[in-house]
């Protein structure tokens, strides 16, 4: 492994605050693989088990759903270092319920899962960090779940600016996302969305000066949540 993977690998929230030397002894020791994959390439399919842990070393990820109906679902995007369905990994049937395929030109870390149980029974941060992990990511995505499960396009658009607000800390905030993303994550069409705001601020609800929004009655967008 290079010194420039093993820095990257190094900054994962399940690797992280491990000495760089105990960890690259126990990688060599544990034989990980590295893999680079092309933009749109699939990394991992929908309903196929997944027996390893996968990082992003470089580049960025994307986990989509395809329902029976041919529906596609944006679930997530995985960023520099960051580990991807640690959840699934450690379930019974450890079957992965979406495609992860790369948005860009995008660098994998690879360890088996019975590899990463020994790091994880040899080295205590390693478990605490892994713990902690799953712990966020089932945090996640019961409030992905909660947000699939709104019916109009409203209550969604509510749900998402009252998530900035907060992140924010303030009720002017900037949107974190183009609203060409929002419209794909939440399954309607770009019109329809900026229609969905337009009526927010002829509302007085909102208040929108380009990607600059300001949330004028809390109280009636926490209703259409």
């Amino acid at each position: 492994m290079e010194q420039r993977e093993l820095l990257a690998i190094a900054e994962s929230p399940i690797f992280k605050g491990v000495d760089i030397n105990v960890l690259n002894k126990m990688l060599v020791s544990h034989q990980p693989s590295i893999k680079h994959f092309n933009k749109s390439e699939i990394v991992w399919s929908q309903d196929s088990i997944l027996d390893r842990l996968i990082i992003v070393i470089d580049g960025k990820l994307k986990a989509q759903m395809t329902s029976e109906d041919g529906k596609i679902i944006n679930m997530e995007e995985f960023g520099k270092y960051q580990p991807v369905a640690i959840p699934v990994l450690f379930s019974m049937k450890q079957i992965l319920p979406v495609s992860l395929f790369a948005l860009e030109d995008t660098e994998v870390f690879f360890l088996p899962k019975d590899m990463l149980l020994k790091c994880c029974m040899s080295n205590q941060k390693i478990l605490e960090n892994t713990l902690l992990v799953m712990s966020t990511k089932f945090e996640f995505l019961s409030n992905k779940i909660k947000f699939l499960q709104l019916n109009t396009i409203k209550q969604k658009i509510a749900n998402t600016l009252i998530r900035m607000s907060k992140m924010a800390n303030s009720k002017t905030f900037k949107l974190s996302q183009t609203k060409e993303t929002m419209s794909k994550e939440m399954g309607v069409t770009r019109p329809s969305l900026s229609r969905e705001f337009a009526n927010l601020v002829q509302e007085g609800i909102i208040s929108q000066d380009k990607d600059i929004i300001t949330i004028l009655d809390p109280g009636k967008l926490r209703d259409y949540k």
